[in-house]
């Protein structure tokens, strides 16, 4: 469950509860993370377009692409060069060998 569906649960009722919620959110940076699928890399690219954007990070040789929301990218403030972390969260992993 994500972290803003568990403060949305847990949040009082009404309109000026949900309003205030908001504004005490925590900020910073991760102090610890439960996910072990972390994949640290570089961002090579940002494309936004309307509420959604592409990343794209480098992670030694190869490429992962995500599509994140547009808030989520101005948030963490991604730009090109910067150093960020994919942690990935998967039901199901799939292993695929090349035929020989």
């Amino acid at each position: 469950m994500s972290e803003t569906e568990i403060d949305r649960l847990l949040a009082p009722k009404g309109p000026r509860a949900r309003k205030s919620a908001r504004s005490q959110r925590p900020r910073g940076p991760i102090v610890a993370l439960s996910g072990r699928n972390q994949l640290r890399g570089v961002v090579d690219e940002v494309r936004t377009e309307g509420l959604l954007a592409q990343v794209r990070l480098r992670i030694g040789d190869q490429m992962l692409t995500a599509v994140i929301t547009r808030d989520a990218v101005d948030e963490l403030r991604l730009k090109r060069g910067d150093t960020a972390m994919a942690i990935v969260k998967a039901t199901e992993v799939m292993i695929a060998k090349e035929a020989k």
